[in-house]
């Protein structure tokens, strides 16, 4: 069950068949990939450029300390909140946080990203490719992914993210970057790339 409290602050719990009808999503637990061969690419393109690139072997010692968490579809105790008309839904702490705790994968279909056309949207985030392959990739939560998909941009963020290594296939996880009070959203800065072309919304 998932809570979510409306604009006019009204709670109610909805079961996920719920939230998929109305945010019109399919919820998932994990990656998703774009088609059946993508994995394999990856493990197999992937192991060189993460030894060598700025993703290091701290990432796979992330990968033991969080395997457990990111195959169960872990997320921290959380609720959907309206914050107003103009940013929607965000992502509210049901619990205190503590700094540097887990907050969750961010999960969705990793598809390709065009080079020389924007094919990418709201819910679009960059998947960690080497600077010289012909592959760019992104993660797509628009019409698959999980609570993470509803985190808005902060100029003072209370979140950051972190690369997980685990069997040479890389996860883009949340980390709390301060403790974080009950019912206080999480944030995380998108960056000045995701404000090009958009109006620049200040939360």
């Amino acid at each position: 069950m998932v809570k979510i409290c409306d604009f006019k602050g009204v709670c109610e719990d909805h079961s996920y068949a719920q939230l998929e009808c109305y945010f019109n999503f399919k919820y998932i637990d994990n990656l998703a990939y774009q088609y059946s061969g993508l994995r394999s690419y990856i493990k197999k393109h992937y192991p060189y450029y993460l030894c060598s690139g700025p993703i290091h072997k701290s990432a796979i010692w992330m990968g033991t300390l969080y395997r457990d968490k990111i195959d169960s579809g872990y997320i921290v105790d959380v609720s959907l909140g309206h914050v107003d008309h103009q940013v929607g839904y965000g992502l509210y702490a049901e619990q205190a946080i503590k700094k540097d705790s887990y907050i969750g994968e961010y999960v969705g279909l990793l598809c390709s990203r065009s080079r020389l056309f924007n094919n990418s949207d709201d819910y679009c985030f960059r998947y960690p490719t080497h600077w010289g392959s012909w592959k760019s990739l992104m993660i797509d939560s628009s019409d698959y992914g999980n609570l993470t998909r509803f985190i808005n941009h902060g100029d003072k963020p209370n979140l950051e993210t972190f690369y997980v290594i685990i069997d040479d296939i890389v996860h883009v996880c949340f980390l709390a970057t301060r403790d974080i009070k009950f019912g206080e959203q999480l944030t995380f800065n998108y960056g000045n790339n995701y404000w090009h072309n958009r109006y620049r919304v200040d939360n």
